[in-house]
């Protein structure tokens, strides 16, 4: 449909799609192998509403600190805030070794 892609448009978009099967398949192999069998379409659909729910919520506060704050700001803060809760979450004994990995 109107004329061959632009190879550049390509690779980017193989690029998005390949980070966000870095996120979405281990989380979901860990949803589907802690969750029983008749609650897995009730705890995926409340994952993904979640999931949708915050992505808009970001969208919406980048959107209102970019009115304030110049946009390199806006992204080594939120690369910040990203660290720290990867860090507090290595801290915390229960997240580094769970019980079913025992």
């Amino acid at each position: 449909m109107g004329g061959p892609q632009h190879p550049g448009r390509r690779a980017r978009s193989d690029h998005l799609r390949d980070v966000q099967h870095l996120v979405l398949v281990p989380t979901q192999s860990l949803f589907l192998s802690r969750t029983p069998r008749a609650l897995i379409g009730r705890v995926i659909s409340i994952r993904r509403t979640i999931t949708i729910g915050a992505t808009t919520g970001a969208m919406f506060a980048a959107g209102l600190a970019a009115q304030v704050f110049p946009t390199a700001v806006i992204i080594a803060a939120t690369g910040g805030f990203t660290l720290a809760i990867a860090l507090l979450g290595f801290l915390r004994p229960a997240l580094r070794s769970p019980s079913w990995s025992r």
